[in-house]
């Protein structure tokens, strides 16, 4: 079966999500999508840009993608409580591993500031339907997404239920009623 780029960005996204961007080798990938190194160059011409796509696709996918269907929704608790439940399912352990590998280079650097500054910014616009105060909302928008990443690096692991009643702790802090988790077990 011919594989798309999609598939090696996925294939990518799970090695790091796994075994962390070490194992991000080309014989790996080959390995888990059963090709060969052809059709890796077939799509990419070096390591390099296939690491650049796959970041490109890491940004895409869970931030550019939620924050556009985000956007669509009028209602400020409604769409406080969509974003919730879309970034439940952002694979954490691979937000820690890019988060990690950021740390050791510069270009993954580059593209975690990025993304990082879209959903900051997007907080703040958000917060901006809520309150008028720029300042306000610049420090909960810093405030939510640093408790989103430091939820993802505590030890011993946050469960399901503790990381929904951070965050209903937090709606509440910027006005906004807390986040009814239909898909938890009560």
């Amino acid at each position: 079966m011919k594989k798309t780029k999609k598939h090696w960005f996925e294939v990518g996204i799970d090695i790091l999500g796994e075994s962390g961007e070490k194992q991000l080798t080309i014989d790996c990938l080959c390995q888990k999508l059963q090709m060969t190194k052809g059709s890796f160059y077939h799509h990419f011409t070096s390591r390099k840009k296939y690491i650049h796509g796959l970041l490109e696709y890491w940004s895409q996918r869970y931030t550019t993608e939620i924050i556009s269907s985000i956007e669509k929704i009028d209602a400020p608790t409604l769409r406080a409580h969509e974003l919730i439940r879309k970034v439940l399912v952002i694979p954490q352990k691979v937000e820690m591993a890019i988060r990690v590998w950021a740390s050791q280079n510069e270009a993954v650097h580059h593209f975690q500031q990025q993304v990082d500054d879209m959903r900051i910014q997007f907080l703040e616009t958000y917060l901006h339907s809520i309150s008028d105060d720029k300042i306000y909302n610049k420090k909960n928008a810093k405030l939510i997404y640093t408790c989103y990443i430091g939820c993802q690096h505590l030890l011993p692991r946050i469960s399901h239920e503790e990381y929904i009643e951070i965050l209903n702790h937090l709606l509440t802090i910027v006005g906004l009623p807390p986040y009814f988790d239909k898909d938890a077990n009560h």
